[in-house]
């Protein structure tokens, strides 16, 4: 079951056609094939039986870190409503979807319904790009079960210090936000958290790449990338794909933005606008040092400060993963 809400008479939302049944799920499996043996339901103390999987990148230990992140405070909610300011290709929602399949097989009940709402600009996303997201990720669900609906707002902050119209979350709902930084493709601003703050969200997870932090410390930060990938065992397909995709859009947004205009940490604005910082459980904790054992490279670690779970190859931090409330 997969829905879109559409609205041709308001202009902060994005039409996005149903996807049909009768084509094939290829797009699905190209952009959103996960091994089963990396969902988070698979780390256990048991060896696998089969090989181990191919070494994964800094986002495949981010995405699942978010899964464990929102599947803690959500609890057993059966209505699911997630707020994304940077969605991106989508590519970090199927292992929560994955993971919500895997909660609700074990307890011998439905999976509960999930919305994706994502907020972007025109200028960041083109409708066929979203209508992509939208069947890749319906699909995606489909296929495990999950009843998925998706929406597309336009929002600018720069012109409107107001929640776009359309976004509203209903009663039964348990809202959650997907926040980021330094991904090259947004900065958060006071206006992004006014919106959350407006929602009263159950958790807001935030990404941190460490991007914003200046000319230096970016390009240290994709040397670090580069080099954990190389150690990875990375094809040169998959090293060219985040040199385009990732390290580039990451450094033309530091040239056209002004390297001496920093913007503050999304901690810090977090914490002047109210949010409280929680501490990383015991679950996510351990989640991530699971997902490190079943990687074959080494030169990785995790390390918990300051209420954050940072990913480091070697002596350079890759992203950070923390978890605030209103």
């Amino acid at each position: 079951m997969s829905s879109s809400s559409c609205h041709p008479h308001n202009p902060t939302t994005l039409p996005l056609p149903e996807p049909d049944s009768s084509k094939s799920p290829e797009p699905t499996s190209v952009l959103y094939n996960r091994s089963p043996s990396t969902s988070l339901g698979s780390c256990s103390s048991k060896p696998p039986e089969d090989p181990p999987p191919p070494p994964i990148a800094a986002d495949d230990y981010c995405e699942d870190w978010d899964a464990v992140a929102f599947l803690d405070a959500l609890g057993s909610a059966r209505r699911l409503h997630l707020l994304d300011f940077d969605v991106g290709f989508g590519a970090h929602w199927p292992p929560l979807m994955q993971e919500l399949a895997h909660h609700w097989r074990r307890a011998a009940g439905p999976p509960p319904n999930l919305k994706v709402t994502a907020l972007v600009s025109p200028a960041s996303h083109h409708p066929l790009e979203l209508q992509l997201i939208h069947e890749n990720l319906s699909g995606f669900a489909a296929e495990l079960g999950i009843p998925f609906e998706f929406t597309a707002l336009v929002f600018d902050p720069l012109s409107s210090a107001s929640p776009p119209l359309g976004l509203s979350a209903a009663p039964d709902e348990a809202v959650a936000v997907h926040l980021t930084a330094g991904s090259g493709a947004f900065s958060p601003a006071p206006a992004h958290l006014r919106v959350v703050k407006e929602l009263r969200p159950a958790v807001v997870v935030c990404v941190d790449h460490g991007c914003e932090r200046g000319a230096l410390n970016l390009l240290r930060s994709c040397a670090a990338l580069l080099e954990s990938l190389d150690a990875a065992g990375a094809s040169p397909d998959v090293v060219s794909k985040v040199e385009q995709f990732v390290l580039r859009p990451r450094v033309e947004r530091l040239a056209v933005g002004g390297g001496d205009k920093l913007p503050p940490p999304l901690q810090s604005m977090l914490a002047s606008a109210g949010f409280a910082a929680l501490q990383v459980s015991n679950a996510a904790e351990a989640q991530a040092e699971c997902l490190l054992r079943r990687t074959a490279s080494h030169g990785f670690h995790v390390e918990k400060r300051q209420a954050a779970l940072a990913l480091w190859w070697q002596r350079s931090e890759l992203v950070s993963v923390s978890v605030w409330r209103c």
